[in-house]
């Protein structure tokens, strides 16, 4: 696959406020929705609920079609998350197809990803995987490797995730056991042709830096189909749906990074978007006065050091995709890819720097602001536009 060429170039500003923001978080308060648990209008239910899916926080608040039917929709986007990471996402449970595929490494024959002749809906499930895979490729090869889902050996290595939780259990690899990692990974490792996926023994897969804005594009589906407007947040990554009664806009708090005040600023959207956020703030461990965060850098096997500590994206949730990309992707909505790209792209970004990042950040005409180690806030023309 070649390079996408670089497209409408944007100019962007650099500000120099120290502490801008470190991470988004939606306002889940019912001031900031519209919607509470108490009220509601004629044929309609408003309704939030929070819990735990894909291991990560999922707070949501949204307008249900018809009464009764509030719970309903927040059970459904709890089951889509299970089957999501069940059956499809998690290189852990041994009943999902990542799991598979990194249990086929090695062999000579690969993965299939194939259906069946009679449609299901397994089969259409089976069909979005390889079309996200190959988007994955396609976004490790424009990026040179910055977004890599083939990270799972390191992230098992360095077990952040888990340490995060537990700081007791983190132990500091040696650069020898970070080099033998590496050694496991590297998109240029796989081969994807006709849906058919090989992979080299001992290399782990991991989807995890997608695995949120996928699921996010599900709850787009469920949203659209039950309710009239709602907003979904899957940690850093954030769905806005519909627009509010009396032209009320979506607020999305921007945090203070250094914890002196609750949030420093605040995004006013109006309709659909997908906002996400990755930085060194979400998931990290501290180890004798040094903080190891879980964003991973395969060209050295150690946690990212680009000068970044947060990224952010803004994406219309139906930005049209067809000039941005090589693939068919037959089975992806507009609408999908934005969810991916909204997650892929902020962790590609904080492994590739700021001049790299921003130029990636324009050649897919995309609205971001980042976040450096001195305080300093770079963001695009577009997504000044976005704050309050």
């Amino acid at each position: 696959m070649k390079n996408i060429a670089i497209k409408n170039k944007k100019t962007y500003e650099k500000h120099s406020l120290a502490g801008f923001v470190k991470k988004m978080a939606v306002v889940m308060m019912t001031a900031a929705l519209a919607v509470s648990t108490v009220g509601c209008s004629v044929g309609h239910e408003d309704y939030s609920g929070a819990g735990t899916i894909m291991g990560t926080i999922v707070t949501a608040g949204y307008r249900a079609k018809g009464t009764g039917n509030g719970e309903k929709v927040w059970d459904m986007l709890n089951q889509a998350g299970i089957e999501l990471e069940k059956d499809t996402l998690s290189r852990r449970e041994d009943t999902s197809v990542i799991y598979a595929i990194n249990a086929s490494a090695g062999n000579t024959d690969g993965y299939a990803l194939t259906v069946s002749e009679v449609s299901s809906d397994e089969d259409a499930d089976m069909e979005k995987l390889a079309d996200y895979i190959e988007l994955c490729m396609e976004l490790s090869e424009r990026t040179g490797g910055a977004f890599d889902i083939t990270v799972g050996a390191l992230a098992e290595l360095w077990g952040i995730d888990e340490a995060a939780m537990d700081a007791d259990i983190f132990s500091l690899p040696t650069d020898n056991e970070v080099m033998q990692a590496l050694g496991l990974c590297g998109y240029d490792k796989v081969t994807f042709d006709n849906n058919i996926i090989n992979i080299p023994q001992g290399m782990i897969l991991d989807l995890g830096a997608v695995g949120k804005g996928i699921y996010l594009a599900d709850a787009y589906g469920i949203l659209k189909e039950y309710c009239d407007y709602g907003v979904v947040a899957a940690g850093g990554s954030i769905l806005t749906y519909g627009y509010k009664e009396a032209a009320k806009q979506w607020h999305v708090a921007i945090a203070d990074p250094f914890g002196e005040k609750e949030y420093i600023s605040m995004l006013s959207l109006s309709g659909s978007y997908f906002i996400s956020t990755s930085g060194d703030y979400e998931r990290y461990v501290e180890y004798e006065g040094v903080r190891y965060h879980h964003i991973l850098d395969t060209k050295t096997g150690y946690p990212a050091e680009s000068g970044l500590c947060s990224v952010t994206v803004v994406i219309p949730a139906d930005k049209k995709w067809d000039s941005y990309f090589q693939g068919a992707y037959e089975s992806l909505s507009d609408i999908d890819i934005s969810g991916f790209m909204s997650d892929a792209i902020t962790t590609a970004i904080f492994v590739m720097g700021e001049d790299e990042g921003m130029e990636l950040a324009a050649s897919y005409d995309l609205d971001v602001l980042l976040i450096k180690n001195d305080g300093a806030v770079v963001m695009s023309d577009g997504m000044s536009g976005y704050i309050e």
